[in-house]
């Protein structure tokens, strides 16, 4: 395949696009994983009622799941990730996992899409104007809905976005690309995962995983 497999993805072969199909599903899952659901979905603290004293006392997760009427946050758990905001822990766990798989499953749409729809070249404007249009549409819909599954369809919608146009940016770049100064442009974009990863790791870090400042933060870098 070399490079030329994103020099024209409608003169792709069967056996190529399965290949370039698999090399997608595997960075839109690693954007997410690697970038998203560690940030996104910390384990809460809980502080629960001590029977004895009637004195809120740091507990365990499962202590305080198993009566929520006697618990609370950790006033001292100051993170505010998707887990806090819209509360998916406890009887709501099984919400969380709703939420991360329209993640992934938004993601790996995308991916398809990518590589099954080529995009000619006159089009390519067109369609990079709608992909921008409903990306900033997405990103800024999860910010502002209060449902949880709301929220995930919007993010959802940004990691379909930017996945579904990943091919046709590398092949706009690639023709504009010497030969022999290509394979330095493909070591720059799997680097490009490193240095969001390091970005919205640090974002995180500043403003106690707060979901919205590294959703913004990630949107605005992709």
């Amino acid at each position: 395949m070399g490079f030329k497999i994103i020099e024209s993805l409608d003169s792709l072969s069967k056996r190529e696009k399965i290949l370039l199909l698999g090399l997608m599903l595997m960075m839109g899952c690693l954007s997410i994983v690697y970038v998203g659901l560690p940030l996104w979905f910390n384990t809460p603290k809980f502080v629960c009622i001590d029977e004895k004293d009637g004195v809120y006392k740091k507990c365990s997760y499962e202590k305080a799941c198993s009566d929520e009427s006697k618990m609370k946050l950790d006033p001292d758990y100051d993170t505010i990730d998707i887990n806090v905001y819209f509360q998916l822990y406890c009887s709501r766990l099984s919400i969380k996992s709703e939420v991360q798989s329209i993640l992934i499953v938004g993601s790996w749409i995308g991916c398809c899409f990518n590589v099954f729809i080529g995009v000619g070249k006159s089009k390519r404007r067109q369609f990079f104007t709608i992909i921008a249009g409903l990306y900033i549409f997405a990103c800024v819909g999860s910010l502002i809905t209060t449902s949880a599954h709301m929220c995930a369809l919007f993010m959802s919608l940004t990691y379909f976005a930017y996945n579904s146009c990943y091919a046709n940016i590398i092949a706009v770049l690639s023709e504009n690309f010497p030969e022999e100064k290509k394979k330095y442009f493909f070591i720059f974009i799997w680097e490009t995962y490193t240095i969001v990863g390091l970005i919205a790791a640090n974002v995180a870090y500043h403003t106690n995983s707060n979901w919205k400042a590294i959703n913004i933060t990630y949107g605005i870098i992709m």
